[in-house]
């Protein structure tokens, strides 16, 4: 038996040296698709066995046995073009009949899902390693479930987007309340990678007790997910937990009209994560009753879930305090809650149980459908005695819900538990979120405890405090690094303070003073040189643009540096949305951004919408390459940068600014990120702020020779890991000082009891 956990570790570690994949989003997407195809084909070996006439649903050229399983077979280019050029264009394109659920899930798999590996020779070495496990080995399927879950918490998804990875403590907290029963339909609506189904396959496959169980359980569980990332994790996480036919939609759960839901679409139980705060797309909340229409998507899916339940099915839950609370449509949504189900319990969980992905403060709600609330009772979970927050090293354990699992069967009221009648909730608006009244102030760990954590969250701040004004002080920016030192007490008191210190390291940086220069090795106006000359050699027009003014230019840079405009080293266009009222423009196959989506980072999530090549055609939309720099124009969102990992076209609002070989982009996404302030200002009119196109052309560029642009983004990303270190910090010792703080009044009240007794 291979060491499963190495394996993975050794392919992740070939992936860090290829230079095509950028961050862990990508390797994993990477490592989820390679780990597909080997999965599919062991599984198609284990079947072929079994029945001589199965035909696998991948077609016999590219199935991984005949061009991966040899570990002396393709690599180098050969290796790259047959990806590139054969396999996932045949996959994306795989013809297949509707009622082939396999062949239809490989198609929107691959449909959605990119091969970022620039370097075959890499490949091979991650392919060989990977060929070294056998999916078919109970005893390496059982291991591999652990380290599956590893992978998946690896996957930081972006806190804008309302999603998360749920801890399996509390998935498996839910199941085990929820108690599904073989033969029960079980769905998650946002299923994400599958967590919340897959704890419910461990808890039926104990019922299981022969072949036709078997296939009811395979018949069981059911999900939808939107994003082609989660998607497939969520198809290969049900694969490995022996689910042959997954029965996962890549769809948006409140794409479908809610009316055309009927008691044949409804299920037993759901179990789920809705994504928090996230914004469904125009027009889609016409798909509900005009009394629940919103924008918000947590909202939405509780009016969704009502609706798929069957009378008597049963539902748990995640919800944030934003869903328990406020008016309009949030209160006409809760009030249907009550009234269509009996929400009979709701757990309180401490801040930090989704920490580092997200703060808010979450809820665990319970509801059957079919009967009218009548009261609600409360259990507040609480942290561990000593602990101060949960984080990623230390997530909350499923031991820690057996109280409650106690307290569930003979409910009564404690410091922990408390009951609120029907009456009440509405006396107050439909308001759930209701406080703890029976909660004592106390202090859960000895006050010398409090004390030393306090020391040594403060001796973490100061000292990665002094890291950083050492690190500025070795490199060109000594008078900063010092007024910095003198004034650092004053200025950083809050976890706010830390984007300033970003933004401190981002001017520094485009001023030249964060790297060391090397005047006279290199100089950039031979760029300017090479990208002229590039434009004669295509006959392009001249930018025409004016000579840039000493008025203009905004502080001094290096010797060998130049100061251009941007349109004259970049080329760039905004994009164009097709005619909504044809319907042959719209759900085709061509990623369409919005302003929104933009991510101030690499772009991997795919776009909520999608165009068709006559929507690209017949519109002013263009298609913008993987490695193109986006920036928003207008709105809200004004200045918002991202950059594209895979190719897509845009709305109007958005600008993009296409790769260049002469200029680093994630030189230019640091530039414009410095400049965001000054852009929005500049461009501000009577309603909202408008970037021109025209202002960006013409806005002052400093161009820093095409090496000294690798050292500048290197020294930008150190330096930002020692600002991320410091936030956390921050966090710490707020947290640690607020601790402190209730300590000192516990022991100034003891004191003064104690004196009153004397006396």
């Amino acid at each position: 038996m291979s060491n499963i956990g190495g394996v993975i570790k050794s392919i992740r570690d070939i992936f860090r040296k290829d230079p095509g994949l950028s961050g862990d989003a990508q390797r994993i997407e990477q490592l989820g698709w390679m780990i597909f195809l080997k999965l599919f084909d062991d599984k198609d070996k284990e079947k072929e066995i079994l029945d001589r006439k199965y035909k696998s649903a991948i077609p016999s050229t590219f199935q991984w046995r005949n061009w991966a399983e040899d570990d002396e077979g393709m690599t180098g280019d050969e290796l790259i073009d047959f990806i590139n050029n054969h396999l996932f264009p045949a996959l994306k394109n795989l013809k297949v009949s509707a009622d082939n659920r396999l062949g239809v899930i490989i198609r929107n798999i691959f449909d959605g899902t990119n091969n970022y590996m620039k370097s075959g020779t890499t490949f091979r070495q991650a392919i060989n390693k990977l060929n070294e496990i056998d999916f078919n080995s109970s005893k390496e399927h059982h291991i591999f479930n652990v380290i599956y879950e590893d992978i998946l918490q690896g996957l930081a998804t972006k806190k804008d987007t309302g999603e998360f990875y749920t801890p399996r403590a509390v998935t498996q907290f839910i199941i085990d309340m929820v108690n599904p029963k073989l033969g029960e339909k079980i769905i998650d609506p946002a299923c994400g990678t599958a967590g919340f189904l897959v704890c419910a396959i461990e808890h039926l496959r104990k019922q299981v007790k022969n072949v036709a169980d078997r296939k009811t359980l395979q018949e069981s569980i059911t999900g939808t997910e939107l994003k082609p990332l989660p998607f497939m994790l969520s198809v290969v996480n049900l694969i490995t937990h022996d689910i042959e036919v997954p029965q996962i939609e890549n769809t948006d759960a409140l794409s479908r009209e809610l009316t055309s839901i009927k008691q044949k679409d409804r299920v037993d139980i759901i179990v789920t994560n809705p994504p928090f705060g996230g914004v469904v797309g125009d027009g889609m909340e016409t798909n509900f009753p005009l009394n629940y229409r919103t924008k918000e998507s947590a909202d939405l899916f509780l009016i969704l879930f009502i609706q798929l339940l069957k009378d008597g099915g049963r539902a748990g839950i995640v919800l944030p305090d934003g869903s328990l609370t406020g008016d309009g449509v949030k209160q006409r949504v809760r009030q249907k809650l009550l009234e269509d189900c009996n929400v009979h319990t709701i757990v309180r969980l401490p801040q930090s149980v989704f920490a580092p992905y997200a703060t808010v403060n979450t809820n665990l709600i319970f509801f059957d459908k079919g009967k009218s609330t009548k009261a609600i009772w409360y259990y507040e979970h609480t942290l561990p005695e000593g602990a101060k927050a949960y984080n990623k090293t230390k997530p909350i354990r499923i031991e820690e819900f057996d109280s409650i699992k106690k307290w569930w069967k003979k409910r009564v009221e404690s410091e922990a538990a408390w009951k609120v009648s029907i009456d009440s909730i509405k006396e107050n608006g439909f308001n759930l979120d209701i406080k703890n009244p029976n909660q004592k102030k106390t202090i859960h760990q000895p006050f010398k405890n409090v004390v030393n954590d306090h020391r040594v969250t403060e001796e973490k701040l100061q000292t990665t405090i002094s890291q950083l004004i050492k690190e500025l002080s070795s490199l060109n920016c000594k008078e900063e690094a010092s007024i910095l030192s003198t004034h650092i007490g004053k200025v950083i008191k809050a976890e706010k303070a830390i984007p300033q210190l970003d933004s401190l390291i981002l001017k520094l940086a485009i001023r030249g003073k964060i790297s060391v220069q090397d005047t006279k090795r290199e100089s950039a106006s031979k760029i300017i040189e090479q990208i002229n000359q590039r434009r004669a050699d295509k006959n392009l027009k001249s930018k025409n643009l004016p000579p840039l003014k000493n008025e203009e230019i905004p502080f001094h840079v290096p010797l060998n540096w130049s100061w251009v405009r941007l349109g004259e080293v970049f080329d760039s266009t905004s994009g164009g949305t097709p005619d909504r009222g044809n319907a042959t423009y719209w759900k085709g196959d061509i990623s369409w951004l919005k302003s929104g989506e933009l991510t101030d980072d690499l772009i991997t999530e795919m776009s909520e919408e999608k165009i068709t090549e006559l929507g690209l055609k017949n519109s002013s939309a263009k298609l913008f390459p993987k490695g193109t720099l986006l920036i928003a124009l207008y709105g809200a969102t004004a200045g918002k940068l991202g950059i594209l990992t895979y190719p897509s076209t845009t709305n109007q609002a958005i600008c993009g600014f296409f790769e260049s070989e002469f200029i680093k982009t994630k030189y230019l996404f640091y530039y414009l990120s410095a400049f965001r302030e000054k852009m929005v200002e500049d461009s501000w009119g009577q309603a909202q702020p408008n970037i021109s196109q025209t202002y960006l052309k013409n806005f002052p560029f400093a161009l820093p020779p095409i090496e000294e642009q690798s050292r500048i983004i290197i020294e930008i990303e150190r330096l930002f890991s020692i600002t991320k270190k410091l936030r956390q910090c921050l966090v710490d010792n707020q947290q640690s000082t607020e601790l402190l703080l209730t300590g000192l009044l516990h022991q100034a009240f003891k004191v003064n009891e104690l004196e009153e007794v004397e006396s």
